[in-house]
């Protein structure tokens, strides 16, 4: 049984010796432009359901 705390139990030492650091930025306009899509896709979908029903 693991001890209290640690959550990884075993598996900790390969996970860290795995672990590779990476490069992520997300400004502000990456956000924007997420934002619009995610509002793109949801009318797309309202649309389609809306013919569904009316068909």
């Amino acid at each position: 049984m693991p001890r209290s705390g640690t959550g990884f139990g075993p598996s900790k030492d390969r996970y860290t010796a795995t672990a590779q650091p990476f490069q992520w930025k997300f400004i502000t306009s990456d956000l924007d432009d997420l934002l619009a899509r995610l509002d793109r896709h949801t009318a797309d979908q309202q649309e389609e359901s809306s013919f569904r029903l009316a068909g």
